[in-house]
């Protein structure tokens, strides 16, 4: 049985410039929590403490402050960055349904993590896509990590207007904070808010390799929308669009996508694909709604007539393999030189939900980066680049190795 405190930190210095360690505590009371996984990052990350991350689960939404003053008795002035989502996880275990608190310590020279705390009245959308551009365009960060909270607009406008706004362009990861559990919360320097977003930006000293992989299948092949009005796709290559599905999915599996207990996507391919969606090179949309009287098939914000589309759905098996692909991939990239930490943003459909067992993902990256330091947050979706395109993903894992330049 898991202790209430996981006494195993781990700490792996790659260069005398940048180390980190990682903390897990599952104590139920915030200030103890945040103060127990604290001492072990502390610990496990071998010199001065330059930047704290925190992750907590939604338990923990409206009592962060309290796991930040348990945290701070640790670490004394160092700048802290936290945020709430579902779940959390370090390389040791991803806890999903218990409250939980991931602290990592990085230390280091000029590596400190810049921070700033989006409020709702600041900016949304793709108005908030060109404030990041801005910052971004001062700052010169390696990578933004975007920590979404409830308030922060619909995700795709956030990066259009990010790609639109900014000269230097860059990396953007992270994941939505808030979803059906709906307690989230972020704070940066003590300030907490539970409706606001965090933007880090991890200094131009470090390098961020960041790969990503899908827990989804293709049902059939790509189709064309032919007509679509609002948020509802009426037909695909001139076929009322759930007499295409049901041509792929067939009678039962419909039934049970219809019903909700089969979840089912749609794929816009970003690689020019016509005949078949290729791994990982396409945006994906979660089907709203399935509507027996008119044949139409629902998704958020719509999708225009002649786009291409494929439908997808969960597949275990295929998504074991794809992060092994991802994994695989990393190392090769990464070379003679191991990251100093990782970064791990995971969709809440993963996991358990996903395998059927616990700590599936965190096990294999542990196999293929032994003694890395990890902090990862579960959530309602997922940020990285595809093609050097940042885009919002689903059913996504997203992996950063960060390594000193």
């Amino acid at each position: 049985m898991m202790e209430d405190v996981l006494t195993k930190p781990m700490s792996l210095e790659v260069a005398p410039m940048l180390t980190a360690g990682s903390g897990l505590s599952l104590l139920p009371e915030p200030m103890a929590a945040g103060n127990a996984a604290a001492q072990m990052a502390v610990t496990a990350s071998a010199g001065p403490v330059s930047s704290i991350l925190v992750f907590a689960s939604f338990h923990h939404a409206a009592h962060l402050a309290q796991v930040l003053a348990g945290v701070r008795e640790v670490t004394g002035d160092a700048p802290i960055h936290a945020a709430c989502g579902y779940g959390v996880l370090t390389e040791q275990h991803e806890i999903e349904d218990v409250p939980a608190v991931a602290v990592l310590a990085i230390a280091g020279d000029h590596v400190t993590i810049e921070a700033r705390q989006i409020r709702p009245d600041d900016a949304q959308g793709e108005a908030l896509g060109r404030l990041l551009a801005a910052e971004a365009d001062t700052r010169k960060p390696s990578t933004t990590v975007l920590l979404l909270g409830p308030d922060a607009g619909w995700p795709e406008e956030i990066l259009q207007g990010h790609a639109a706004g900014s000269s230097e362009g860059g990396s953007i990861l992270g994941v939505g904070l808030s979803g059906v559990w709906q307690d989230s919360a972020v704070a940066s320097d003590d300030e907490v808010r539970e409706d606001a977003s965090l933007a880090l930006f991890l200094p131009n000293t470090v390098q961020v390799r960041i790969g990503h992989s899908r827990a989804l299948g293709p049902l059939g092949r790509l189709h064309t929308v032919t007509h679509a009005r609002g948020d509802r796709i009426d037909s695909l290559d001139g076929q009322p669009a759930r007499a295409v599905l049901l041509a792929e999915a067939g009678e039962a599996l419909l039934a049970a996508m219809e019903k909700g207990d089969v979840p089912l996507y749609v794929g816009i391919p970003s690689d020019g694909a016509t005949e078949t969606l290729h791994r990982n090179a396409y945006a994906v949309r979660s089907v709203l709604g399935i509507d027996k009287r008119d044949g139409s098939v629902i998704v958020p914000q719509g999708i225009p007539a002649g786009t291409a589309v494929g439908f997808l759905i969960q597949d275990r098996e295929r998504a074991k393999t794809d992060f092994q692909d991802l994994l695989q991939g990393l190392v090769t990239a990464s070379g003679d030189r191991q990251p100093a930490f990782g970064l791990y943003f995971n969709c809440v459909a993963r996991g358990r939900d996903l395998y059927g067992a616990p700590d599936v993902d965190v096990q294999a990256i542990r196999q293929q980066f032994p003694g890395l330091p990890l902090i990862g947050i579960s959530g309602a979706f997922e940020l990285c680049p595809v093609d050097g395109v940042n885009g919002m993903h689903s059913y996504t894992g997203v992996l950063a190795l960060i390594s000193p330049c």
